[in-house]
Parts: structure tokens; sequence; C-alpha cells
């Protein structure tokens, strides 16, 4: 039953606070990741308008279609979410919905890559509701300075709000994670939380973090475009404010954001 590396959550009180944290409407639409063994799905159901549950377990597949026949508001499907179009399943559902809600009990070893989905396509959404690992709610969450901070964390605070929940304890799967898990809220912002160019202000994020030893000037200096001198670099973390010897976990997404536009201003002035 665990070929997918599924932790079936066996706690009522959990899988209510997961409902509650979502508050769906009668108006709500609600896509599932991952429903296992349909706990979470029925209380999805009793409240959302409409359920999209999407699972990769043919055996699961089968006993929720047999759990939910006949519920109108609530659709199996059978499929991987990584290879999912989730806008896709989202039109198909034929549900006017007030709000689109995703929530999910993730299975540790494909959280990264739907989190990255999911954000990905966020304004397709109002909010997530999920259960992922301890470590990585921390990352989701933390600030500059913080530990966890990574690629990840500016991410979901360029797409979302991110907020813990609750921690959950290992007792509250079957079979028990190894590790403590928690339940994060991520409310979708109908704009990025800053305003940069997105290719110039992930350039410098993904540099930033994939040199984290590095002071985000000798990160950035490796994104030089031919013809441009390295004085340009100090120039432009004077413009933006921006102390050059920090490093990349130690920046906000707003400093990161005034380095893009100072970056791009420049990188524009040597091209002429």
């Amino acid at each position: 039953m665990r070929r997918y590396g599924q932790h079936f959550l066996v706690c009522q009180e959990v899988r209510d606070s997961i409902v509650d944290a979502a508050a769906p409407g009668p108006r709500d639409l609600v896509l599932e990741i991952g429903p296992g063994k349909g706990a979470l799905t029925a209380k999805l159901a009793e409240r959302a308008g409409m359920v999209v549950a999407v699972e990769i377990d043919g055996h699961l597949v089968e006993a929720l279609q047999k759990a939910f026949a006949g519920r109108a508001g609530v659709r199996i499907v059978h499929a991987d979410v990584l290879e999912c179009d989730i806008a896709r399943l989202a039109r198909e559902a034929d549900f006017e919905a007030g709000r689109r809600l995703v929530v999910a009990n993730l299975p540790y070893c494909i959280t990264s890559p739907v989190l990255r989905q999911l954000l990905a396509n966020s304004l397709l959404f109002d909010e997530f509701v999920l259960m992922v690992q301890m470590e990585v709610a921390e990352r989701l969450v933390a600030g500059p300075g913080e530990s966890g901070r990574s690629v990840l964390s500016l991410m979901a605070q360029y797409h979302t709000e991110p907020s813990l929940v609750m921690r959950v304890g290992p007792e509250c799967f079957q079979p028990p994670p190894a590790v403590d898990s928690a339940v994060v809220r991520l409310k979708v912002r109908k704009r990025p939380a800053v305003d940069a160019d997105p290719r110039t202000l992930w350039a410098l994020v993904e540099a930033g973090f994939k040199h984290r030893r590095k002071t985000m000037r000798n990160a950035v200096y490796a994104l030089l475009p031919p013809g441009c001198g390295a004085d340009l670099i100090d120039r432009a973390f004077h413009d933006a404010d921006v102390d050059p010897r920090l490093r990349a976990e130690h920046m906000s997404l707003d400093q990161f954001s005034a380095l893009a536009d100072a970056v791009n201003a420049l990188f524009a002035a040597c091209s002429r």
C-alpha cells in the first residue's frame, strides 16, 4: 500500500483542523491531492460544493470510487498529479466555484515538485492548505536569516502568504513517519509580493542560493554579461541600497527586488 510513500492520516482532530483551516463553503471547489483512503475527502465533501480528488494508486482509486459512488459533489481522478494539467482539472470539474482551494496530505517524496507546480499555477487558486514535513514547513515560512531560508522560501512568499497552522506528530499517521509534520496555509497573492522583472529576480535568487557560502556580490559577478565591468556590481548594490557582503539567506524579497531593478538598469546602460 505504501508504493507511493503515503502516510495515511488517522487523527480525527488533525483532519478537522485541516478542513477548518481551508474553510470550504458550498460554492467552493477543492482540489485534493493524494486522498488516500478518503477520510479527509469525506470531511471536505461535507462542506465544499465540489471535491476533485487526484490519486495515483489504482487500488485506492477503486476503493474511493466505491465509497463515493453517487456523490455528485465528489470526483475521483486516477492520475499522477506531477503529470496533470491542474488548470484543466479545475476547468473540467464543471462547477462554477466561488473559491478554488488545494488541500493535500503530500507524500514526502513529491513535496517539493508539487509545491513548485502549485506555486507556478498559483493564480488559478485562492489558497493551499497542505500537510508537509516540518522541515519543509519551516522553509516555507522562514524569513531572512532564519533556519531553512531557501529558494523555496522566496518562491512561496513571492506568490503567497504562508503561515504555520499546526505541528503534527508521527503518531497521527499510519504507518508513522520518522519525522514531525506540519499543516501550512498559503494564501495566494493576487499580485506578486514584489514588482521586479521575474527573470532577473529569479536569476539573482538562484545564483545566490547556488553559492550559499559566497557573498551576494560574488554570486552576482557570475551573471555579468560580456563587456560589463565588475565595478557595475558595486554600483548596482549601491543603487539598490543592499549590502554586497550579505549572503542570499540573509536577504529579504524586497532586497532581491531592489537589486534586480538596479542590475537591469545597469545592464541596459552597459549594452548601449
